[in-house]
């Protein structure tokens, strides 16, 4: 479980520079959720952190605006589904990288070998289960292999997601109530909700 804090706490930026007496906390359903640690790779766990602090300081920006502009409103409840999103694929990346390790080839070798084996000695009663428990093991490393071919390009997803939530503190102060920062930042969650979709349509559940 995560000790994190959740809601605005002014975690990256100091008090006193955003000013204690505008302070307020987000509504309920705006604030970010928690990144936990134990759900990700440490792989992908600097990337992770990236978008955790940037999404802390464009949190801490919104609590400074005044949430009565509508479109700042919005864009706080698309960005805490953003961030909800990049967090997502760091646990998918997780799942498919212990996938990916589970079928390894010097493994699954190693494990046809013994099926192989097993079959030289077997019973012609045993010999059908035993072809089917290779024929499976053989399509689970040919899945493998898919996952791994996409881990990479759902990685530079994250990294991509990472700079783009830098990139929204960066310009978020002079783009505070613009129905256009609305737009950007639904249009930056959909672009990591659509590759976390792709992700999972190529390669499918990772419990086979």
């Amino acid at each position: 479980m995560s000790s994190e804090p959740s809601g605005c706490l002014l975690f990256a930026i100091p008090r006193v520079l955003l000013g204690a007496s505008s302070f307020k906390a987000l509504p309920d359903g705006l604030a970010l959720p928690r990144l936990d640690v134990g759900t990700v790779s440490p792989k992908d766990l600097p990337a992770l952190i990236k978008v955790r602090n940037a999404g802390r300081a464009c949190e801490a920006l919104l609590c400074k605006a005044d949430l009565g502009d509508v479109a700042t409103g919005d864009a706080a409840r698309e960005l805490a589904k953003w961030i909800g999103g990049i967090y997502a694929i760091g646990a998918k990346l997780k799942s498919a990288r212990a996938y990916v390790l589970l079928h390894a080839p010097d493994r699954v070798a190693r494990e046809q070998a013994d099926l192989e084996l097993e079959m030289v000695g077997a019973s012609a009663a045993a010999i059908p289960l035993l072809r089917k428990q290779l024929g499976a093991l053989k399509e689970r490393a040919v899945h493998a292999q898919a996952v791994c071919a996409q881990i990479e390009a759902l990685q530079i997803r994250l990294q991509m997601s990472a700079s783009e939530v830098e990139a929204l503190h960066a310009r978020l102060g002079r783009a505070l109530g613009s129905e256009d920062l609305v737009h950007e930042v639904r249009a930056w969650r959909q672009a990591a909700s659509l590759a976390l979709d792709a992700f999972v349509d190529t390669v499918g559940e990772l419990d086979r």
